[in-house]
């Protein structure tokens, strides 16, 4: 049985976050990072927006039994969407999908949020560890 995926860009890829199996780097085409500020907490959210000629590293995991609930309750404020045929190697397409801010929940522009430097440093360590000082850069 093939189990959908999901795809993190930001503190799932760090897996000591969460315990999804089958974890694997991936490449995201289609798509860039960005800090979203909303309306649900004083800080920003690291989210991903499409954008054309752009494309970011992450990690991919197995979502066992197509069992979304528990990721879908961590990731509340986000949106899953469907990028199947926009993840590399996609040799063999297996159902990823990739969360990002809900834009119900976006803030005003000039909204000013900071980036906690806890959740920044999450992140960071996941890519030192899947990608090395090159993925942190």
């Amino acid at each position: 049985m093939t189990h959908p995926r999901f795809f993190g860009y930001g503190s799932l890829v760090n897996t000591t976050t969460h315990d999804y199996p089958d974890t694997e780097p991936a490449r995201l085409t289609g798509w860039r990072r960005v800090w979203r500020h909303t309306t649900l907490r004083p800080a920003a959210f690291l989210s991903v927006e499409p954008q054309v000629n752009s494309a970011i590293e992450g990690l991919t995991a197995a979502v066992p039994n197509a069992d979304w609930k528990a990721l879908d309750d961590r990731e509340y404020a986000y949106r899953r969407s469907d990028i199947t045929h926009q993840i590399d190697p996609s040799s063999a397409p297996r159902e990823t999908a990739v969360y990002r801010v809900d834009p119900a929940f976006h803030a005003a522009d000039g909204t000013d949020h900071p980036i906690l430097l806890s959740y920044l440093d999450v992140v960071v360590q996941g890519f030192d560890t899947v990608f090395g000082e090159a993925g942190v850069e």
